[in-house]
């Protein structure tokens, strides 16, 4: 299972309408039902009952997406604070002075 599978699984459990969620997720249709497909056969079960009209979360499926909704907001939360701490530690300092300065500034710095 990946991230884009999860994107793709949450987005038609809120439309559950095939060609809705893949206009809000910019991507084609089949592309769409192809990620589904390949995610029901990975974990085993059938997610969405397909019909004319859309789809319907199955009783499993149900359950599978509030499951993935938490695990997709804990990925989020763990990103942002592995992004937070990247961009507070950081081996180099960047100075930005005017090219007249660095003339005379640059040589003290540099000792």
């Amino acid at each position: 299972m990946n991230t884009k599978q999860i994107d793709c699984v949450i987005e038609l459990s809120h439309t559950l309408n095939f060609s809705r969620a893949a206009e809000n997720l910019f991507i084609s249709q089949p592309s769409l039902t192809y990620q589904i497909k390949n995610l029901e056969d990975e974990i085993g079960f059938k997610l969405f009952e397909r019909s004319g009209k859309g789809a319907m979360l199955t009783l499993a499926g149900e359950q599978f997406c509030q499951d993935i909704r938490k695990i997709q907001n804990e990925l989020k939360d763990a990103i942002q604070r592995g992004q937070n701490i990247s961009s507070t530690y950081k081996d180099s300092l960047n100075i930005c002075i005017p090219m007249r300065s660095c003339i005379y500034y640059l040589p003290q710095i540099m000792k």
